[in-house]
């Protein structure tokens, strides 16, 4: 089955002013060793990945389908394929060349995908994570659940070459221009569980740090609640963290062609 691809950079303005999560997490606790936001859920899909380079919008389903697996004990509301690829054209115009992860976040947060109900679901506020900061990283995932990840080339031909389940490390050489989106949901023991293709893959913080260029998370009021308790988590700013949203959501808006 063919591994397609399809996300190329996203702005250096959007990317130097987008909100930094990890500011935000700065004060709270370190994330467990083991933990899994999607609560163990496995039944990812492809969502066309195979005939098309709609990675981005791919992870978005992907991503939806597992959060709200995690978040009802795991059950997950389903989209279709023609609704991937709908709002995947509508957003390139009608061509096949895949998108940015900032562009897509951009509708994302206003629109949403239309599950099979034909309900949408729009992300909310989003920001940017540290890829090369480790425990930042694993704080962004653990705390926000989902973290939406753009691999460079080497990275991706690790992923295309590799079983699913298969446990991937730093690869060696250069490192190439950015190729794919994937979601990362999970840690066990130091090992992080990323999704693509409708399959999951374990990668060591060695190559998040070296394949993933740009790491970005959704945020959502649900998602500061903590389940343990109902409250909200424990040193979180949430009136700075709005605060940083409406900053960077009232600037201009940044032209970024397609390649």
């Amino acid at each position: 089955m063919p591994k397609l691809t399809g996300c190329y950079q996203s702005s250096p303005v959007v990317l130097a002013r987008a909100v930094a999560l990890g500011y935000h997490l700065r004060n709270l606790a370190p994330a467990p060793p083991i933990f899994d936001g999607t609560g163990a859920f496995t039944k990812f899909q492809m969502f066309l990945n195979d005939t098309y380079g709609d990675c981005v919008m791919a992870e978005s389903a992907n991503a939806l389908l597992g959060l709200t697996a995690g978040a009802s004990g795991g059950t997950p509301t389903m989209v279709s394929n023609s609704e991937v690829s709908k709002e995947y054209f509508s957003l390139t115009g009608g061509r096949d060349n895949g998108l940015n992860i900032a562009e897509e976040l951009a509708w994302e947060t206003t629109n949403g995908l239309q599950d099979v109900n034909g309900v949408r679901h729009p992300c909310g506020p989003y920001g940017t994570v540290d890829p090369t900061d480790a425990e930042q990283f694993a704080q962004g995932m653990y705390y926000f659940r989902w973290l939406k990840l753009g691999v460079a080339e080497s990275g991706t031909s690790q992923l295309q070459n590799a079983d699913p389940e298969a446990v991937l490390d730093a690869p060696r050489g250069s490192n190439g221009s950015l190729a794919h989106c994937i979601g990362a949901c999970a840690r066990n023991d130091g090992l992080i569980r990323v999704i693509s293709w409708g399959s999951w893959y374990w990668v060591t913080p060695a190559w998040i740090k070296k394949c993933v260029p740009e790491c970005w998370s959704r945020y959502n009021d649900t998602d500061f609640i903590n389940p343990a308790t109902g409250k909200t988590f424990d040193g979180f700013d949430l009136p700075a963290l709005q605060g940083a949203w409406q900053q960077f959501a009232s600037a201009p808006s940044v032209f970024n062609p397609s390649p």
